[in-house]
């Protein structure tokens, strides 16, 4: 199974169990301009990277956190949820792992999920389900 559909089932079973927890994602999008350029060139349809010309600046925007989790929330109590979503073989990265240092410093609890069941425990777990 995808990452997106164990994140989707998680999602669901976490908000079924009455928790306040949404989708999160990071990642960057090249800016609206350049859409307008792609619109005025008459380019529509054509692959964006034989569009873009080498050496001219595009702007990029940024969205989300580097590193932060998947899916958060906000616990029973107001304690930050944070859920990463992985398949049966996938490892955190050290941008994630460095998240999750951050949140458990904090106080909050962060998680690493394969399925709802795994997730859904590691909160009862945590004493905060």
């Amino acid at each position: 199974m995808r990452e997106i559909d164990i994140q989707k089932r998680v999602l669901l079973a976490l908000s079924q169990a009455g928790l306040l927890v949404w989708d999160h994602p990071t990642g960057s999008a090249l800016s609206p301009d350049i859409l307008r350029h792609v619109v005025q060139e008459n380019w529509v349809g054509r692959r964006l990277a034989d569009v873009l010309k080498p050496g001219r600046d595009y702007r990029r925007i940024a969205y989300g956190l580097d590193g932060s989790s998947d899916l958060v929330g906000i616990l029973p109590g107001g304690r930050f949820l944070g859920c990463e979503i992985k398949t049966p073989d996938g490892t955190q990265q050290p941008n994630q792992k460095k998240f999750e240092a951050a949140v458990n410093r904090v106080g909050g609890i962060y998680i690493v999920a394969r399925s709802p069941d795994e997730a859904l425990a590691q909160i009862r777990a945590a004493g905060a389900l």
